[in-house]
């Protein structure tokens, strides 16, 4: 049963039921497919497990300016709508936040609550106007809980997932055959990334302070990392609070390193295609 809520725009939000899914367990493997879509991973996940954790709390937070910058630097989006008090959004709570701690993918959170839908209206307007593609799949009605894959400026496609939750397994293997899910991680937060080193061989980059779109991770260590199967932690200096920015400083004084659990090694900028070789 639909029901009409709101107007934003031309969007009218639409509740839409779904069916409640099975459990289930499954990781998603490291694929390379030219056809599918390349998602990096919210490294800031690194460590939660159980449903202590919500969804909602796995998501970065949305804004138009956040999406225009991760299409400059060439990265493919994730958006996820979904709204407080919606009964279909909890029906899927659980298989989500499975989803999400399983495959960490990178997803913007378009949340709408009491007191925001101005603002997430003026954000969907700027979105929807530089890119006439995710104007397009957005349509006329949003549909709650709702994911978008914004492939480039150009290609926007609608993720009916909802239909697929017979299973949890059956989630994944929908994402599966649109993604190619990297072993590039991204994170904004300290804590999640010391965890993530410690356990992980892998290169570390961090951005420099004020670099500016297309950072230099994107141009020149991003097009051999998203088809590695070597794991990249990418620090993304721009989304870093001051406090964890200072403790970023003292443990990562350069620019890249090669870890092997723990053991940080600074390496050149010149060095960084033999390690992917």
């Amino acid at each position: 049963m639909r029901r009409r809520i709101l107007s934003l725009l031309a969007i009218s939000l639409t509740l839409m039921g779904c069916q409640n899914a099975g459990n289930g367990s499954g990781d998603f493997p490291f694929v390379d497919d030219p056809d599918k879509a390349y998602l990096t991973r919210n490294g800031d996940n690194y460590g939660k497990g159980g449903l202590s954790h919500s969804y909602q709390s796995m998501c970065r937070t949305f804004s138009a300016t956040r999406i225009q910058e991760a299409l400059d630097d060439g990265k493919q989006v994730v958006l996820f709508f979904e709204m407080d008090g919606c009964k279909s959004c909890e029906s899927a709570h659980n298989d989500l936040t499975h989803f999400y701690l399983s495959s960490l993918v990178e997803v913007e959170s378009v949340h709408f609550e009491d007191g925001n839908h101005e603002e997430i209206r003026d954000e969907l307007r700027a979105l929807r106007d530089a890119h006439p593609s995710i104007s397009e799949a957005l349509g006329d009605t949003i549909y709650f809980p709702s994911m978008f894959l914004i492939k480039n400026e150009k290609k926007t496609l609608p993720l009916s997932f909802l239909s697929q939750r017979e299973s949890l397994q059956n989630l994944y293997d929908f994402f599966k055959g649109l993604m190619n899910f990297t072993l590039v991680y991204n994170f904004q937060t300290y804590d999640a990334f010391a965890r993530f080193y410690k356990e992980n061989d892998c290169l570390v980059y961090m951005d420099e302070e004020g670099a500016v779109a297309p950072t230099p991770f994107y141009q020149n260590v991003y097009p051999l990392a998203s088809h590695s199967q070597k794991i990249t932690a990418h620090i993304e200096t721009k989304y870093v609070s001051p406090d964890d920015k200072a403790k970023f400083d003292s443990l990562l004084p350069e620019k890249t390193y090669k870890v092997e659990k723990g053991e940080l090694a600074p390496v050149s900028s010149d060095q960084i295609p033999a390690y992917y070789a």
